[in-house]
């Protein structure tokens, strides 16, 4: 039941507007029964009060003058129909119903104006119950207005507003009282006017929904409106705007947005909107004859870092890296992190070769300054290869398709073709980085043709290694070393040779750097350990007087910072049966400065294993005498440029310097380059414990060395003077 039926007044069926038929039907009915009951015979008095009944109800129903005319009607109608002996059953004769009838009349006229008047009064009751009703449902809907979320607006044919209601304050920052009058544009944001529609030029009832900015004073919130025009209503004449706030749903909407296209670690832009920014360019490169240039940025030996410090050390680094890069660059430039430790840097706007090259000594400058990181000062020099958009291998994006005529055909190759571009501008950027790590890191390189087919030599030698260790092409050769007191040959260093099948025997700084980069350094290491140790261990039970003989191994950074390499060395001395007390890993100086825990932990596990640990090359570097103290280290080799220059005047300072520590400390030394008896002389009168070098033997194959083993096994405990030969004469071993 509806609020109006359930509230309506008394009296209200006296105002309704039924049919006359009904009302003429009931006083059939009446008429009838009454008719019916002086038939009957009925009591004498029955017949006159039920004449009321008729004249009254007409007299509800239709007022005065149905009344009048029901009485009438009902006398003409009911005095010749009564028979005539009525007066026996009334006590009446039948003339008198004609003046009773107008009696009739009258008292049906008096009643029928007393319910006219009630009828009035119910009507403007029902009135007064009906505005009740209208004042009702308008506060009803104002309530539920001003307490909506949104905000209802309407403007007028001049676009000013109206009226407004709803979360006003809330929503637009200001009271209802401020806007009336105003228009809507003067609380737009300035970069928004231009794109509002007008809502007052939308066809009549049809509706359009914007967003834009909405607020003052500097406190801008995103709005978001539906207008309906309803300025031909004349109930509203005007346009309608549901409006509301959607700042939070703008914001979420621009966080996602900064997510797809921005590394989340640095903020720096990322690998998508660097090649879509790469992209463009390129397009307006096409257009305008402007040109661009790309840099490619590879820190060095980063994973050191993330090997020895962790990866949240490694991650504060990128992000502190990220900042200098992006306060080095100018605003117009793009920088990004395309992914790991590299990043990329668009120099738009017309650059030319010298602008590119400034920036990049830029980029590497701002990187020499250390970084503090987990409470330590970190260095992180890196390498740039910087690629202009006229100089890629595959030459001028200007051949692209520009036809601006062809249509959106015509656009689309062209986005195509700047998009491929760009990858190839890339690879070209990558490719020169790459040589300028290759050219001694922290600094930069220009691509050029000559690099291209340099990077496609070395990818081609990559390849090449990769085969040779799986065809066993490498091979180890051995060289002698020698106690320099006894002469006798204590142990053998083990060097891999690549065997190549067409450019023949390659020393190992023909593929070593390359496996290093590659990461092949693992598997081939692996190999070289385990065919070392088994050759020795062969040696050892082979040839009398050498059970006790040493090998000695070169150990890369990449493999020490292997997380396996201990596990890798366990399992070559269980499967060799070699005794770990008999095998020296050597290791670069370069390596112990860097000082790291996990450098530190590995080198503690290996010395647990009983394995012996030297430093190569000892002095070359930036030499820090504390380490020798901390780390496990037996070993001091003394570098062959110590070695060559013993017989000139002082020349042998250094190397009695190197041996006054190795005494200090408990420690052997090696003197590495050992070509003349002279230098051995000066070796034994510095008091170095073991010598190698050409002087002894040259890197031989096994079966050369072991034909040499087993023909001259050493008589033990004999000093050898100074000055004699060597155990293996050169001569006969080159």
């Amino acid at each position: 039941m509806s609020g109006t039926a359930a509230r309506r007044p008394q009296g209200w069926w006296l105002a309704s507007g039924s049919a006359p038929v009904v009302g003429l039907a009931i006083m059939a009915l009446l008429g009838a029964g009454w008719l019916a009951a002086i038939a009957l015979g009925g009591a004498g008095h029955i017949a006159p009060h039920w004449f009321y009944l008729p004249v009254m109800l007409a007299g509800l129903r239709f007022g005065l003058r149905g009344a009048a005319l029901t009485g009438v009607a009902a006398s003409i109608v009911a005095g010749p129909l009564l028979p005539a002996d009525v007066a026996t059953w009334t006590g009446q004769a039948p003339s008198d119903w004609v003046s009773r009838g107008v009696f009739f009349i009258a008292i049906g006229l008096v009643v029928a104006r007393l319910f006219t008047l009630l009828r009035r009064s119910s009507t403007a009751e029902l009135r007064a119950a009906e505005l009740e009703l209208t004042i009702r449902a308008e506060k009803h809907f104002r309530a539920l207005v001003e307490r909506s979320s949104d905000v209802v607006t309407v403007l007028d044919e001049h676009r000013r507003i109206s009226f407004t209601g709803g979360a006003v304050e809330q929503v637009f920052g200001q009271s209802p009282g401020h806007l009336t009058g105003r228009r809507l544009s003067e609380l737009v944001h300035p970069d928004d006017q231009a794109g509002i529609p007008d809502p007052t030029a939308l066809p009549s009832g049809q509706t359009l929904a914007h967003v834009c900015r909405i607020g003052t004073d500097g406190d801008w919130r995103y709005i978001e409106s539906t207008a309906t025009n309803l300025l031909e209503d004349p109930d509203v004449a005007g346009v309608v705007l549901n409006s509301r706030d959607v700042s939070d749903r703008k914001a979420l909407e621009q966080q996602l947005t900064h997510q797809a296209f921005h590394d989340p670690l640095t903020g720096l832009a990322n690998r998508a909107l660097f090649n879509d920014r790469l992209a463009h360019a390129l397009s307006r490169h096409n257009r305008t004859g402007e040109s661009l240039a790309v840099l490619i940025l590879d820190l060095d030996d980063f994973k050191v870092v993330n090997d020895s410090l962790g990866h949240h050390a490694g991650d504060d680094l990128l992000v502190a890296v990220a900042e200098r890069l992006a306060a080095t660059v100018r605003t117009a430039d793009t920088a990004a992190r395309l992914g790991g430790d590299e990043f990329a840097v668009l120099l738009d706007g017309d650059a030319d070769p010298t602008q590119a090259a400034a920036l990049a000594q830029r980029l590497v400058e701002c990187l020499l300054a250390p970084f503090d990181v987990a409470g330590q000062q970190l260095y992180a020099h890196a390498s740039v290869g910087i690629a202009l958009s006229a100089g890629t291998p595959t030459g001028d994006p200007g051949s692209a398709p520009a036809d601006t005529t062809a249509g959106t055909a015509a656009s689309t190759a062209a986005d195509t073709a700047a998009a491929g571009y760009g990858a190839e501008l890339l690879r070209a950027a990558d490719v020169a980085m790459y040589a300028a790590k290759r050219g001694g890191k922290a600094r930069y390189e220009v691509f050029e043709p000559g690099l291209h087919a340099a990077a496609l030599s070395q990818l081609h030698r990559q390849q090449e290694l990769a085969h040779a260790l799986a065809a066993d092409q490498l091979v180890v050769h051995y060289q002698p070393v020698v106690d320099l007191a006894h002469g006798k040959t204590i142990g053998v260093e083990a060097l891999v040779r690549w065997a190549h099948p067409d450019r023949g025997l390659i020393p190992p700084l023909g593929f070593i750097p390359l496996a290093e980069q590659t990461g092949l350094i693992i598997p081939l290491g692996a190999w070289v350990l385990e065919q070392a140790c088994r050759q020795t261990r062969h040696w050892q039970q082979a040839c009398p007087g050498y059970a006790g003989l040493g090998v000695s191994v070169n150990v890369s950074p990449v493999q020490l910072r292997d997380p396996e390499f201990l596990d890798t060395v366990t399992q070559s001395l269980a499967r060799t049966a070699l005794p770990a007390h008999t095998l020296t890993l050597e290791i670069t100086e370069s390596l112990l400065l860097a000082d790291n825990a996990a450098t530190t932990s590995m080198l503690h596990g290996l010395r647990a294993l009983g394995v012996k640990l030297a430093v190569d090359d000892f002095g070359t570097g930036y030499s820090s005498l504390s380490y020798l103290r901390r780390l496990p280290i037996d070993i001091l080799k003394v570098d062959r440029s110590f070695v060559s220059i013993l017989e000139e005047h002082n020349g042998g300072a250094l190397t009695r310097a190197v041996v006054a520590i190795s005494r200090e400390l408990g420690l052997r030394t090696i003197a590495e380059g050992v070509e003349g008896v002279g230098q051995q002389t000066q070796l034994q009168a510095l008091g170095c414990d073991y010598a190698q070098g050409y002087y002894y033997c040259r890197p031989v194959p096994a079966a050369q060395l072991e034909q040499h083993l087993t023909t001259t096994a050493p008589a033990p405990g004999v000093p050898a003077p100074r000055g004699t030969q060597p155990a293996i004469h050169p001569a006969t071993t080159a």
